[in-house]
């Protein structure tokens, strides 16, 4: 008999406590759970603001509904009448302030830390977290000390919960890099020069190549070049050098990527790949997939050459020799 009345007064306890409270007032509270956060401190901070009576039966039901799992980092808007259920799914179906953002292909560190800014995210910190974290990853193992991880930062359109902060974005980024350019790649960049400088050719194939397949043409023309201890000679290089010194001239600089003059190509830079052989010391933008597998797995082939053909598809014409390599800029460029 005492065994009965336990259960009967457990049941009514429960129901009593996940039902709504209709002496609470209906006022929206804003609610926030950070990333990495326990279900049992997610679950306690609820009780804190009121939101549900008892942290212990609150557990039980999201166990019984299995929504542990669904619950995740985000802003949300609650009320203090709702029921235990209600809660549940407001936490995960209904959250709220996630922003998307898409990231370019191409884009220096200072353009995407803009695009975060216009977001609402504080530009200096993101930068702060590229340049100065010291960021543990495997692909980064052969990343020059006190270099950043610009080139890492991988391009695509990312859901964030309103938040995170600048280095939880950075680390969203980085992991997304991981995931899209795979063991396999990573292995065979591994096994050629690295995947540092693999990653440093994808960022000039990224500013240079238009059409996906002149990606690994355009890769092939670079590697032959550094085998032959020629200078890349690539505009994109000049283009980072040169932006690089005005941007720290002016902070409000924005004009990023504009063709190069002839009074740029004589700028004294380690990245000014017109007067120094060989790579730039680290990535001039972020590469998207396709770069990242052109400069991974290059065409075989001869050219050391390319010039623009001036066509609508941002086409090349290619060349083996210095004499083919004229003809073609006499051809499409009249010189």
């Amino acid at each position: 008999m005492v065994s009965i009345v336990v259960i009967v007064g457990v049941g009514i306890y429960f129901f009593f406590e996940l039902g709504a409270r209709p002496s609470v007032k209906e006022d929206i509270v804003p609610f926030r759970i950070n990333a990495g956060e326990s279900f049992s401190t997610i679950a306690d901070n609820l009780q804190k603001k009121d939101l549900i009576r008892n942290t212990f039966i609150f557990r039980v039901r999201a166990r019984m509904l299995n929504a542990e799992q669904k619950v995740q980092a985000g802003d949300f808007s609650l009320r203090r009448n709702m029921t235990v259920d209600e809660v549940l799914e407001g936490l995960s179906k209904a959250r709220l302030n996630n922003r998307d953002v898409t990231i370019i292909e191409g884009l220096r560190l200072e353009q995407i830390a803009n695009t975060y800014a216009q977001k609402g995210w504080d530009k200096n910190k993101f930068i702060a977290a590229v340049t100065q974290e010291d960021w543990q990853f495997g692909f980064l193992n052969d990343k020059p000390p006190g270099a950043s991880v610009e080139g890492f930062l991988f391009p695509d359109t990312y859901k964030i919960p309103a938040s995170f902060d600048e280095k939880q974005i950075v680390e969203m980024m980085l992991t997304r890099f991981g995931d899209q350019y795979n063991a396999t790649l990573r292995q065979k960049a591994r096994d050629g020069p690295g995947i540092y400088k693999v990653v440093t050719v994808a960022s000039i194939v990224e500013r240079e190549a238009a059409k996906e397949d002149e990606r690994p043409v355009i890769a092939s023309v670079f590697y032959n070049r550094l085998v032959k201890n020629m200078p890349l000679q690539t505009d994109p290089t000049v283009q980072w050098a040169r932006d690089t010194r005005d941007a720290q001239k002016d902070s409000s600089f924005s004009k990023w990527w504009q063709v190069p003059s002839k009074e740029d190509l004589l700028i004294d830079s380690p990245y000014n790949t017109y007067k120094v052989n060989g790579l730039p010391p680290g990535p001039i933008c972020n590469p998207g997939l396709a770069a990242l597998q052109a400069a991974t797995e290059p065409f075989s082939t001869d050219y050391l050459y390319f010039v623009a053909t001036g066509d609508r598809d941002r086409s090349h014409a290619f060349a083996k020799t210095f004499e083919e390599h004229q003809a073609n800029i006499k051809k499409y460029q009249g010189g």
